[in-house]
């Protein structure tokens, strides 16, 4: 009597005679269909049910929407505390499937594949009546949130800022890095003034992009100085504009000096609400 392993189901061969070709293509064609494991099931599940794994008690349970998706079960309908198949990897075909080829499939609340999209990728479709599994999960500590409102946008743009044609003053442009502001050439900034989308304080230290719906910061940092002054520039968000302060050993540094005859160039990474 053969038997079979434990998580591919392939057939071990036994002592004596063997009917190697009904054998080998019993072994070719569990390869062709992917990898799968034995889980014991915590629910009853129906063949094709997205599932995942329960770290509680380490069963498989139907998938939900915030649930990860390990695979998508492939044994016909299994009672709660029996044993089946979940397919983890490989293709999967199912005659009264319709998918577009290249569509992307996730589990609904109920466990049924879909394409409409969470954190939790189970796989693509290679055809109307074929899948591919690539359970994917987006882990959501690595998620960029702000402050977790739906609907934010995540920008980046590069500030320049050069010597302005009068003295004591500073020209200043944004340009997109990605979803960015950008901002044409403003010439003569001066100190203690509102020029364009552009103001600076008295001491010359803070400078303010008049931006629209600005809510968080991510970075800031200079990418090219050709001063004879290292800073650093402080990123801050006030109402709904970004606020840059040079320090210089925790001190405040005059921006027009800095610039004076030079160029600077700070990209910064920011949030806005829409």
């Amino acid at each position: 009597m053969m038997s079979n392993t434990t998580n591919n189901n392939f057939i071990k061969l036994p002592t004596g005679p063997v009917d190697w070709v009904a054998a080998f293509n019993d072994f070719m064609d569990k390869v062709e269909a992917g990898r799968t494991i034995l889980l014991t099931a915590g629910e009853t599940l129906a063949v094709r049910d997205c599932f995942y794994i329960k770290a509680a008690d380490g069963k498989a349970w139907k998938a939900t929407t915030t649930t990860p998706c390990h695979g998508v079960w492939q044994s016909t309908s299994t009672a709660a505390a029996a044993t089946g198949y979940g397919q983890i990897g490989g293709t999967m075909t199912y005659a009264s499937w319709t998918w577009t080829p290249g569509d992307k499939l996730y589990s609904t609340a109920a466990g049924a594949l879909t394409t409409t999209a969470t954190n939790y990728q189970v796989g693509y479709a290679i055809s109307a009546t074929q899948i591919c599994l690539t359970p994917f999960t987006i882990d959501t500590k690595d998620i960029i949130k702000g402050d977790g409102t739906a609907g934010r946008v995540l920008k980046s743009l590069k500030l320049t800022i050069e010597d302005g044609t009068n003295a004591d003053t500073i020209k200043c442009t944004t340009a997109s890095m990605f979803n960015g502001d950008a901002i044409g050439a403003t010439d003569n900034v001066a100190k203690n003034a509102t020029t364009g989308s552009f103001t600076l304080n008295a001491a010359g230290t803070a400078l303010t992009i008049e931006l629209a719906d600005v809510v968080g910061l991510l970075s800031c940092a200079i990418i090219y100085n050709d001063s004879a002054l290292s800073f650093v520039p402080l990123p801050a968000v006030t109402g709904n504009d970004l606020v840059i302060t040079a320090y210089a050993l925790d001190v405040g540094v005059d921006l027009t000096t800095i610039a004076a005859g030079k160029s600077i160039q700070v990209l910064i990474g920011y949030i806005t609400s829409g």
